[in-house]
C-alpha cells in the first residue's frame, strides 16, 4: 500500500508498503576473492530495492496508471534531463490523463530525507516538468 508521507519542494514523498516476509531470503553475494559485491543488482538495484519497485508500480496501476517503463516489468526509459544528463527512473508511468509520472526508489537519511544522489536524480526529474514521485525504502 502506498501513502503520501510529505511534499516537498514538488516531490511526493511515499511509503511502500510491502507484504511481511517478500523481503525473505535475500543474501549478499560474494566476488572473486570472497570479497561481497557492492551492488549485486546493479543498476536494477538488490532485492529490497526490487521489491520496492513492483510494490510501486503495482499500486500505481492499481490507481489506473499504465507503467510503461521499468517497475520490474520492461526496461527503464531513460530521459533526457538540463545539462544534457540522462536518467533512469525506476517507473515511467501514463495516467489516464495522458501525463507522465516518474518514480524513484531510494535511500534516506536518518532524518528521511533521499540521499545525496537521490536527491539530485530526483531535481533533475523534476526539471522536466512530470510529476516526480520518491519512495523511500530500507535495505
Amino acid at each position: 500500500m502506498i501513502q503520501e508521507a510529505q511534499r516537498e519542494a514538488g516531490i511526493t514523498m511515499l511509503v511502500v508498503g510491502l507484504a511481511e516476509g517478500a523481503l525473505a531470503g535475500g543474501r549478499a553475494l560474494l566476488g572473486s576473492g570472497g570479497r561481497a559485491v557492492p551492488n549485486p543488482g546493479g543498476r536494477l538495484g538488490g532485492p529490497a530495492h526490487r521489491a520496492t519497485v513492483d510494490a510501486a508500480a503495482t499500486e500505481l496501476e492499481q490507481s489506473g496508471a499504465k507503467v510503461i517503463a521499468g517497475g520490474g516489468r520492461l526496461p527503464e526509459q531513460a530521459v533526457q534531463v538540463a545539462g544534457g544528463r540522462i536518467r533512469f527512473p525506476d517507473i515511467t508511468a501514463m495516467r489516464p490523463d495522458g501525463s507522465l509520472v516518474y518514480l524513484n526508489v531510494g535511500r534516506v537519511t536518518k532524518a528521511g530525507a533521499p540521499v545525496a544522489r537521490e536527491a539530485r536524480a530526483l531535481q533533475d526529474l523534476l526539471g522536466t516538468g512530470n510529476e516526480t514521485i520518491f519512495v523511500p525504502y530500507h535495505p
